[in-house]
């Protein structure tokens, strides 16, 4: 693609060379430069861009976009290498635009369905995927658990990749047949831009509770953020009517001429579960809809696994499926890794892997658990470094008051001390519910600890880390996955403990 034609419409100053330069890729991270690249060098949070310019350059890249002056750059730019250096205004806002122009609009040769909200996302999309791959759709999802497109799988840094790679990967959806292509977005994305120039086909809103604070400032901020999501989507919106901030949502939607399915408990829902019940299959409830009405079976137990059902079955109907089909797929949905997952095997005793990592996503699991605890209900769980401080005390006041026993634990410490960060969840623990809680830093010590104090008929609940097999200690990834762990703790309590 011809440099000219990218940057067309953006104030730009040429720092060395002619625009009329051909481009063959174009990169954010020099790490992945090859010859006749562009590279795009800025200023980020952790990382400057521009001091890798001469990585970039020795690697073969022909030319450069920048955010600093000529003076700034502390480059002989005439020896670089670089046939072309551009700086260009408001260069951050404006990756989407670069990214959607050189992949050619990728998103909009797809069905793009985007799904945001603070709990629920990964659940929606993977259950969306499998009733779309079911109805004979190929399918890309991009979120939490990783990037997907067929049968091919992507590892991610983030639940919304950067501008850049996310338009390559909606190219390489593109190229690989996908018809459809659902992504979580976050409240991050939709606030940096990410997802800026990205053509959304249908948006669903799944619910907003405390979360990501330390980003926001408040709710109302975190709200307006998800908004941005409704103001791009050019189909319909399917919302949780029983989500206060989700009633806000339709409100302002339709007071604004859009298009909005509801679905919820409530008998004003587009979308409507009635004659809720546990199964040894999942969870069993009476699908209500527009036109029939039907009962179906999910994996998964829980209310929130039901909220999580009918988005997928009001979103299938918003793309057009016939009433017939939505039904039918409820047979394909697959339970999602790492959401209330057990450990499987045959013990006196359930233990769950759940990725709880705010209030009201542990609030909803340890409910969930109380109903089926014969025994004690017991949970495991710390609160990732580096992140919403806010949140601490108050998941500790609730897991203390939710469960029978509690186990502090370190999450993902990250660059924070895991004592400070669990002095913070202790400090919201009430003195009268002291003696049901305990500490063990080591998250690998702690796990067999809690197996070992189970009781037949009990329930433990390791949250928090959920799919993830890693955990992050200072800057570094570490293998570590709870679901592991917990096996081999099991496995060792049944073969030295009689029950």
């Amino acid at each position: 693609m011809n440099l000219e034609c990218l940057l067309e419409g953006l104030s730009c100053e040429c720092l060395k060379g002619q625009l009329n330069v051909e481009i063959n890729g174009i990169q954010t991270d020099s790490r992945s430069i090859g010859p006749g690249n562009l590279f795009i060098a800025m200023e980020g949070i952790t990382t400057d861009g521009h001091r890798f310019l001469s990585q970039a350059a020795s690697q073969g890249a022909i030319a450069a976009l920048v955010e600093k002056s000529k003076e700034a750059l502390n480059l002989d730019l005439e020896s670089s290498g670089f046939h072309c250096v551009v700086r260009v205004e408001s260069l951050s806002r404006n990756l989407a635009l670069l990214g959607s122009r050189f992949y050619e609009n990728p998103s909009e040769a797809m069905t793009v369905i985007g799904i945001t909200g603070t709990n629920g996302k990964t659940s929606v999309a993977q259950m969306l995927a499998d009733a779309l791959e079911s109805l004979g759709k190929r399918v890309g999802v991009f979120g939490t658990i990783g990037n997907r497109i067929g049968d091919q799988t992507f590892e991610t840094q983030n639940t919304t990749p950067e501008p850049v790679a996310l338009q390559r990967l909606f190219r390489n959806a593109v190229n690989a047949g996908a018809s459809h292509l659902i992504m979580e977005v976050s409240s991050h994305g939709l606030e940096l831009g990410r997802v800026d120039h990205t053509h959304f086909k249908c948006a669903v809103f799944t619910n907003l509770t405390e979360d990501h604070l330390d980003f926001h400032g408040d709710m109302e901020s975190y709200f307006q953020a998800k908004l941005r999501l409704f103001e791009m989507n050019q189909g319909i919106a399917v919302v949780n009517w029983e989500d206060a901030y989700g009633k806000r949502l339709v409100e302002r939607l339709r007071a604004s001429g859009k298009q909005v399915v509801t679905y919820g408990l409530s008998r004003v829902c587009d979308f409507r579960a009635d004659e809720i019940a546990w199964t040894p299959l999942g969870t069993e409830f009476i699908l209500n809809m527009p036109e029939d009405e039907s009962k179906v079976c999910v994996p998964g137990l829980g209310r929130i696994q039901v909220f999580n059902a009918l988005a997928v079955f009001a979103t299938l109907s918003v793309l057009g499926f016939q009433t017939d089909a939505v039904i039918r797929s409820s047979g394909s949905l697959k339970a999602v890794p790492g959401r209330m997952e057990r450990i499987d095997g045959i013990w006196p005793f359930d233990v769950f892997v759940d990725f709880a990592h705010t209030p009201d996503a542990l609030r909803n699991v340890l409910e969930i658990a109380r109903e089926m605890t014969k025994g004690k209900l017991r949970v495991l769980f710390g609160c990732g470094g580096d992140r919403d401080r806010i949140k601490r005390p108050v998941m500790g006041q609730l897991a203390a008051t939710l469960a029978d026993e509690v186990f502090l634990t370190s999450d993902n410490p990250r660059t924070e001390s895991a004592e400070s960060i669990l002095a913070e969840v202790l400090a919201g623990i009430p003195e009268t519910v002291m003696g049901k809680v305990l500490v063990e830093v080591d998250r690998h010590l702690a796990i067999q600890t809690a197996v070992r104090r189970l009781e037949e008929g009990d329930v433990l609940i390791l949250a928090g880390k959920g799919h993830e097999p890693y955990q992050i200690i200072g800057t570094t990834k570490h293998h570590f996955d709870d679901r592991e762990e917990a096996l081999e703790a099991l496995k060792a309590v049944m073969a030295s403990k009689v029950i």
